[in-house]
């Protein structure tokens, strides 16, 4: 995977930032929902889909870079997305399990969900690097 890696690298990069983006722009704006945003706002609710545009771009951007894809490569993707399944999977039940035992907060999903959306892809990155490195 060489230096053919490279443009690779460099996109996976660029879907990671827009999915950042993505979970950083729905953090900041989903306070002004309900009225608690720090600065003491309130967007319209069409601004509020923000946040879904740098995904549009991201899936779209996926989409069409998998359909340049060899067999192998496309092998490395779908185990780098079980990699990211089961880390979601593990994360979201562990704790789950903790916050009904009372050890950690409890918090309402509708305060993490931008957090934990931003975090799918990190995990799909690390399982990417994870199995490009195996088949280096």
């Amino acid at each position: 995977m060489g230096s053919s890696s490279k443009p690779h690298t460099r996109l996976a990069w660029r879907l990671l930032g827009l999915a950042t983006l993505s979970g950083v722009l729905a953090a900041l704006l989903s306070p002004s929902i309900d009225g608690r945003s720090p600065l003491g706002w309130s967007l319209p609710p069409i601004l509020l889909a923000v946040p879904v545009l740098p995904m549009v771009i991201f899936f779209v951007e996926l989409a069409r870079y998998l359909r340049t894809l060899d067999e192998m490569q496309r092998l490395v993707h779908l185990q780098a997305m079980f990699i990211q399944f089961a880390g979601s999977c593990l994360v979201v039940m562990t704790y789950g399990l903790l916050a009904r035992a009372a050890l950690v907060p409890d918090l309402p999903m509708s305060r993490v969900w931008p957090f934990m959306w931003t975090g799918i892809f990190w995990l799909w990155a690390g399982g990417l690097m994870l199995v490009r490195r195996r088949y280096e």
